[in-house]
């Protein structure tokens, strides 16, 4: 039992401890403590003293005598909180302007009413001091700062503080009011039922509650009492879990919350600080100045501890007891209570209780990173207590004298060296490799360093990339990390793809080339200032002109190429809030605050027509992609739904009980959005104007929109966050937090998904990269409030409007941008690259073998061109499988004839385009093609769709002539997966048809085939230049890599989750890049370690590819996947992305 000061004599604390027991059996007999204070502050100092009128303070609140666990940590949760009935009497019946309906409840800091403030026009929980606590002088200064502190903080997981002031009934703090029970009340009520909580849910919960103290920390405040009492849960329909899951958790009463910076003689009276289960050892302790963020971190392991068994961690029988023995006994295990909990969940819970500050998380932002990749199953950064650090601990929780201390260490050391001995290879000298070998080798040291650091580089990355995306040019340490390995003279360069492309990462505008201002000019500008807001831009869909609508009452519209005004709209009588254009760009909507809705001709600016079915002001209007729908939201929150050419009304819905701000269709005119002032977005099924899925965001929402491929919905609003959910179940994808330094007003999203811009009421417009959630550029908005913006349909315009009533335009085509081709691929079956790595092949069918459904093509794209060009396109016969010829003068289709639906093989000049040679396979289908290093002959492997026989043929291409045959078997769903690659000496085939067979290649034909020795059939395979390895996917997320010359395994490489589908080795032999059927990334491994290295994002989550592609000069790797998904990372444009309708197209380039 240790509590001390500063001077950890064992005297002093012995008699600490005695001066404590005397002071807590003079409370329980309700006798005089004063002089047992004095003399605490004369022998121990005011920390201690501290610790004494704590539990003073906790006493008078009747917290003495706790019989069991259950009952203690009832008690001291309504020690704070004071959850007890309302009685009359109890609270004013108004308090200023608000009228009070019900008292929540109280805690040390003041009472909390709910009220209905008129101004706002709703209802809110109003804190006031306590009667009895309002005339200190002290309790008034920490009545304010709590005010200051909730007050600095916007986040949609804390409960916002809509004002805070003092009136002549007293100080008071207006907040938003959360209906639902808060935390404590909810463990109680599970417990009372003897249910148990899903980890996976309780861990989703914490990582929410951590993120939002993440971003407090970085406002420089601590909260200090963080506990389940002061966390609300806000019923929350968008969470994908219906039922007890279904909240939305957000921390509230900040009223011992601690500004990081300023002077903390606040909290130097003895109040309250915390409650004891809840307490960090140092903040038990009443070592108040080492009480920083590494507390509230420790507080939130004891909630998460406390989720997932029922009960804290630590609880005594006493408040005292509690106190000493979180500062000196270590908690129960979290699996010997409950044995189902995920061991990563139950080590990253024990490293946020861990004793010591410095070795819990550093920062909430790593602990939130872990449970992230927990809840992603990624491999968890913290581990657990060893064998030695358990002893540590136990030594030091007991006192020992100096000889005891000295032969336990000497003990510790001999069994340390004794276990060492026993299980460390004869001979080694130092700490073995990744792979058993022990690198004693300066070269081998350097690339275990490279390793270790490239790893670590990449782990900041996805750990910290908001700090990155702050301020882009600064992020240290992985620069620090990455600028090891530098070559230097007489070095060889280790750099592979990872090097290149995490240095981009570090160096985002370095890479990334601004917008590039094309021109400016006065759109909306009058003398009256009152008339220069430009509210609204929209592009015409062929990007060739874009409208504006203004406070002016006036619409234009503009040539995007010159700026010269084409048009002017006149017909409202009041300001113009929304203009857009209908799917063919013949015409155009615009809402007024007139109460109508006006259709025009885009090409010659005349009215069409007028609907006057509102009674308020008109906010938003949309045309229906699919049908003559338009739809118009209104003021009074009233959607309207009606026809173009007729204006009869169709629907008349009460969307919501506030101001609709923003009302959008999808691309695929599936879904509608509309966002409100009531604090909600609603996505509604067009069919019958249903809504489908309620997002919640706990303040006004001011803009929605979807992304391009319909399969998203993003809403920003007063918190100023921009949150992503999925359309089809509502569940979120990601969350951009604190940008805007007030309101997110308005955003945008490119038409290829990748890139999105958000603006602030009175802040500079931000420009975000998507699959990285980073910022890429800002564009200072130098005095005025932006409003309108948006993106040109062909991705290469961006333009904005402002209060002064000026237009901007950019040129975004380069750096960051990502381009959206024209081309329309069927469904994208296979791709194959040139070995020049300049060319990329794309294979496309409908999906049928059977004519006339049968049919696809095949395209070519200039890959390293700055903007990927389209090089050429054919149609017509449905291609399966793509090859370039080795000297890359050639290209290999197979595919099914459109007119036979045969199997066919075409070689084609590449010069030309020329077909040169044509021949028939039969009933095969060509699923996989390969050249031989000499250009001269092609390997096919087919599968036989009647009678699902797979196969492997070589044929003579000079005179279109099978040279060999070979059956594999039925031991695929009509090739499913099907892979037959060669090796890069032309040597060697393998197949996973037979299971994972390897066959010579000879000159003729095959040769004595041989299988090898793994039980598991591959679902992918791709060999090694090296001449000997050779990887293979495997069903159970793992890759093996084996010596083929010799039949024997190298290694397993661990860290997938499900069946690889592809899998490739770098150009040199040194890196492999994999992707699985169902994952969140792409993953790269270097060779001689065997934990991944680096995982490259997945724009809009899982997906699954089925080719994978390292390019021939090692600076692209591409992906792709049915129907048409494509992925190509390269640094060149750092993570350039380029899509086709209806598919994506990515590249990742690193030169």
């Amino acid at each position: 039992m240790i509590i001390v000061n500063s001077d950890d004599s064992p005297t002093k604390d012995l008699k600490w401890l005695v001066l404590l027991d005397e002071f807590e059996e003079a409370l329980r007999e309700s006798q005089e403590t004063a002089a047992f204070e004095a003399d605490a502050l004369r022998r121990f100092g005011p920390e201690q003293l501290q610790i004494l009128l704590m539990l003073k303070e906790l006493y008078e609140t009747d917290l003495a005598g706790f019989i069991s666990h259950r009952d203690a940590t009832v008690a001291l949760t309504n020690a704070q909180t004071n959850h007890k009935p309302a009685e009359a009497g109890t609270f004013p019946k108004q308090f200023g302007r608000f009228k009070i309906l019900d008292k929540i409840g109280a805690g040390g800091n003041g009472i909390v009413l709910l009220a209905f403030d008129p101004q706002l026009n709703r209802e809110v929980a109003l804190k006031i001091p306590r009667t009895d606590a309002s005339i200190s002088d002290d309790m008034d200064r920490r009545f304010l700062r709590e005010g200051r502190a909730a007050a600095a903080l916007t986040h949609p997981n804390i409960i916002p503080v809509y004002e805070a002031g003092k009136i002549e009934e007293g100080r008071y703090i207006l907040s938003a009011y959360c209906a639902g029970p808060n935390l404590a009340m909810w463990i109680s009520r599970r417990c009372e039922q003897g249910l148990v909580n899903d980890p996976r849910q309780v861990a989703e919960w914490v990582a929410q509650l951590v993120e939002a103290s993440e971003y407090a920390h970085r406002q420089g405040v601590v909260h200090r009492d963080l506990k389940p009492s002061n966390i609300m849960l806000e019923p929350d329909s968008s969470t994908p879990n219906s039922g007890e899951y279904a909240y939305l958790p957000r921390i509230t009463d900040f009223g011992i919350a601690k500004f990081i910076a300023a002077d903390s003689s606040v909290t130097q009276t003895g109040a309250i600080l915390g409650t004891p289960q809840y307490m960090a050892p140092e903040q038990a302790a009443g070592r108040t100045k080492d009480v920083d963020e590494s507390s509230d971190i420790y507080a939130l392991g004891v909630v998460l501890y406390e989720l997932l068994v029922g009960k804290p961690p630590i609880l005594g029988e006493t408040v005292l007891e509690t106190l000493q023995k979180v500062v000196s006994e270590e908690p129960p295990s979290l699996r010997k209570q409950r044995p189902e909990i995920p061991r990563e969940l139950a080590v990253i819970c024990l490293k946020c209780l861990e004793k010591t500050p410095a070795q819990r998380y550093a920062t909430a932002g790593d602990l939130a990173a872990d449970l992230r990749r927990f809840l992603r199953g990624d491999p968890i950064l913290a581990r657990g207590q060893g064998t030695l650090r358990k002893t540590v601990h136990w030594v030091n929780r007991r006192k020992f004298s100096g000889v005891s201390v000295l032969m336990g260490a000497v003990a510790v050391a001999v069994l340390v060296f004794a276990v060492a001995w026993f299980v460390m290879p004869r001979g080694a000298v130092t700490v073995a490799a990744g792979n058993g070998t022990i690198p004693s080798d300066p070269q081998v040291l350097r690339e275990d360093q490279y390793y270790s650091d490239v790893k670590r580089a990449g782990e900041i990355w996805a750990d910290s990339y908001f700090r990155i995306k702050d301020q882009p040019n600064t992020s240290t340490a992985m620069q620090e990390l990455l600028e090891r390995h530098l070559p230097q003279d007489g070095q060889s360069d280790l750099r592979g793809f990872e090097w290149h492309y995490l240095w981009k990462l570090a160096h985002p505008q370095d890479y990334a080339p601004p917008p590039v201002l094309l021109t400016s000019f006065d759109a909306h500008a009058h003398e009256d200032d009152n008339l220069n807001n430009i509210y609204f831009i929209r592009f015409s869909p062929d990007s060739r002109s874009f409208a504006t609508a203004g406070s002016d009452g006036l619409v234009h519209i503009w040539d995007a190429a010159s700026g010269k005004c084409l048009q002017t709209l006149k017909g409202h009588s009041n300001e113009v809030n929304c203009v857009t254009f209908s799917a063919d760009g013949s015409r155009v909507a615009t809402a007024s605050d007139d109460n109508t809705v006006i259709i025009w001709n885009a090409e010659s600016g005349k009215e069409i027509g007028t609907f006057s079915g509102h009674s308020t002001m008109v906010v938003g209007v949309a045309f229906s992609p699919l049908t003559s729908d338009v739809v118009s939201a209104d003021d009074d929150g009233i959607l309207k739904v009606w026809n173009v050419d007729s204006f009869k009304e169709r629907y008349s819905i009460q969307a919501h009980r506030g101001r609709i701000e923003a009302v959008e269709y999808s691309k695929d005119g599936r879904w509608l959005v509309t966002a409100s002032r009531d604090s909600t977005a609603i996505v509604w099924d067009t069919t019958n104007y249903q809504s489908e899925n309620t997002c919640r965001y706990g303040t006004s929402v001011r803009s929605a929109v979807f992304t391009h491929d319909s399969g998203h919905v993003a809403y920003c609003g007063d918190s100023g966050d921009v949150r992503f959910d999925r359309v089809e179940n509502g569940n979120r994808w990601i969350s951009l937090v604190g940008q805007q330094e007030d309101t997110a007003q308005a955003i945008r999203i490119s038409p290829d998904d990748q890139s999105m811009a958000s603006v602030g009421s009175n802040g500079p417009i931000y420009l975000w990269d998507l699959p990285t959630q980073s910022i890429t550029h800002v564009i200072e908005n130098a005095g005025v409030t932006f409003w309108g913006m948006d993106f040109s349909p062909d991705g290469r315009l961006f333009v904005a409007g402002d209060s002064a009533g000026r237009v901007r335009i950019w040129d975004i085509s380069a750096g960051f941008h990502r381009t959206k081709l024209s081309a329309k691929p069927l469904g994208l079956q296979c791709m194959a690259i040139s070995p020049d790595s300049r060319f990329l092949a794309l294979g496309q069918h409908t999906g049928t073998r059977y004519p006339p459904q049968a049919r696809g093509g095949w395209q070519i794209w200039d890959i390293t061109a700055e903007i990927p060009r389209l090089v050429h396109e054919e149609t017509g016969d449905s291609i399966y499988s793509l090859a370039f010829s080795p000297d890359g003068e050639h290209l290999a289709l197979g595919g099914l004839a459109q007119d036979s639906g045969k199997g066919i093989v075409r070689i084609v000049d590449l010069q030309m385009f020329d077909q040169q040679s044509k021949f028939g396979i039969g009933d095969g289908v060509p699923l996989q093609l390969a050249f031989s290093a000499d250009n001269r002959r092609l390997l096919v492997g087919s599968n036989e769709w009647e009678d699902d026989l797979n196969a492997i043929s070589l044929w003579d291409l000079a005179a279109s002539r099978r040279l060999d045959y070979k059956s594999l078997g039925h031991f695929s769903m009509h090739g499913e997966n099907l892979q037959t690659p060669i090796s890069s000496d032309g040597k060697w085939v393998a197949t996973n048809s037979g299971p994972n067979l390897i066959v010579p290649l000879g000159r003729k034909g095959f040769l004595q085939t041989s299988r090898l020795n793994i039980p598991i059939t591959a679902t992918a395979l791709g060999f090694s230049s090296n001449g000997r390895t050779i990887a293979l996917g495997l069903k159970r997320g793992e890759i093996a890599l084996w010596d083929y010359l010799n039949n024997q395994e190298i290694e397993i490489l661990q860290g997938g989750f499900s069946t690889y589908r592809s899998v490739k080795f770098s150009p040199d032999g040194n890196s492999i890049v994999a992707s699985a059927s169902d994952d969140s990334a792409i993953r790269l491994w270097r060779m001689r370690h065997w934990e991944a290295l680096l995982s490259l994002p997945i724009p809009g989550g899982r997906s699954s590819f089925q080719h994978l592609l390292f390019s021939p000069d090692g600076k692209t790797i591409i992906a792709a996947g049915w129907p048409g998904r494509v992925e190509l990372w390269n640094h060149a444009n750092w993570r350039e992305v380029v899509r086709t309708e209806p598919s994506n197209i990515f590249l990742w380039r690193i030169d």
